[in-house]
């Protein structure tokens, strides 16, 4: 009998063990048996039990680690593998620019520029900045709003002293599309986030395409006069400019593939104005442009909306850069050739008939 006592303690022991095997095989994911049913436990009721909500279910559950049951490359979690897996392998690249490239971003920021664009996955910085560390303070939400980041906004311009706020959309835009219709069948969550998209009616003349172009241009102009409305004094002091632009990856706009049109400045939005304001800051003409299928048979400049004045001074810097170029030292330019070649062997006219000293 004592030691058949002595024998009760480790039996509780194993079955407790097999109970903690259990719950751990669970807390991985994997299936285990059911506990046999005791013979002496009462028979179910035939009322089922009420089922927990969805905050009481959820709340303290552990998930096992993933990755282990993945079969296709399709399924989300192997998907997710692969992406963490290039984060990780660009990661390991960005650890080759080496300390010298970290130290001066260690201790602070300093961007020159707030911009506020949408989280679109075909928005990224490298479109507008090449060097986007310490350069840009970028905030990113769904139809690139103002109204749903003051506070981040404002961090950017009064805290970090920005000299412009850049607030950047882009063709085809979904919270703007979205927006265009109606809002009712989204998620709450969804829904909230974009009724501050206000869209005017949309020209019933226009076609989907150019209507929606339009309304992404719309909700950039909305955004520019909510933050000059709520950010006037700085704007007053000249310490802030206000800038709305259109990333136009599908040459909506007519003015080339993947170009930024700059369409609203501090709520002016006068084409004439905008694009001399362009010029002004010496942007060069894109290679690229072309018009829309919408504008094919009209000139190319005029489906951009380029003035008579901004034409004319983009032609004067065409032909300011071009005397430039033929004042430039013939022994300049042999010097970039390998092998020399004799300067008189070939025929190099220079534009407007200029030829260069030899």
């Amino acid at each position: 009998m004592r030691h058949f006592a002595s024998v009760i303690p480790f039996a509780l022991l194993a079955l407790g063990c097999s109970k903690l095997v259990a719950v751990a095989h669970a807390d991985e994911g994997e299936p285990h048996a059911a506990a046999p049913a005791s013979a002496a436990a009462p028979a179910k009721s035939a009322t089922p039990a009420k089922a927990p909500s969805a905050e009481s279910a959820e709340a303290g559950n552990r998930y096992g680690v993933p990755f282990a049951w993945e079969v296709e490359k399709d399924e989300p979690l192997a998907k997710a593998r692969a992406y963490l897996g290039d984060v990780l392998t660009d990661n390991a690249a960005n650890l080759q620019l080496g300390k010298e490239h970290f130290l001066p971003l260690a201790e602070k920021q300093a961007p020159r520029a707030t911009v506020v664009t949408c989280s679109d996955s075909r928005v990224q910085s490298s479109a507008w900045d090449a060097t986007p560390e310490n350069d840009a303070f970028t905030i990113r939400n769904i139809g690139n709003q103002v109204s749903n980041a003051y506070g981040s906004v404002q961090y950017g311009l009064e805290h970090l002293n920005t000299p412009v706020l850049i607030v950047l959309g882009h063709t085809g835009c979904g919270a703007v599309k979205a927006a265009m219709g109606k809002l009712d069948d989204l998620d709450a969550p969804i829904k909230a986030e974009l009724s501050g998209i206000k869209l005017p009616e949309p020209n019933p003349k226009a076609n989907e395409r150019k209507a929606w172009a339009d309304a992404v241009v719309a909700n950039v102009n909305q955004q520019v006069d909510f933050a000059v409305g709520h950010f006037g004094k700085l704007l007053r002091e000249q310490r802030v400019l206000v800038v709305g632009a259109v990333y136009d990856f599908r040459n909506d706009l007519g003015r080339g593939y993947g170009r930024i049109s700059i369409v609203n400045v501090n709520g002016n939005t006068e084409t004439k104005r905008l694009r001399a304001f362009e010029l002004a800051l010496g942007t060069p003409m894109p290679s690229n442009a072309e018009p829309s299928s919408d504008d094919a048979a009209r000139d190319p400049r005029q489906a951009a909306g380029e003035s008579t004045l901004a034409a004319m001074l983009r032609n004067q810097a065409i032909t300011a850069h071009a005397h430039e170029e033929s004042a430039r030292p013939h022994a300049k330019a042999d010097a970039r050739r390998e092998p020399k070649v004799d300067a008189h062997a070939e025929s190099h006219e220079e534009p407007h008939g200029v030829r260069a000293p030899d």
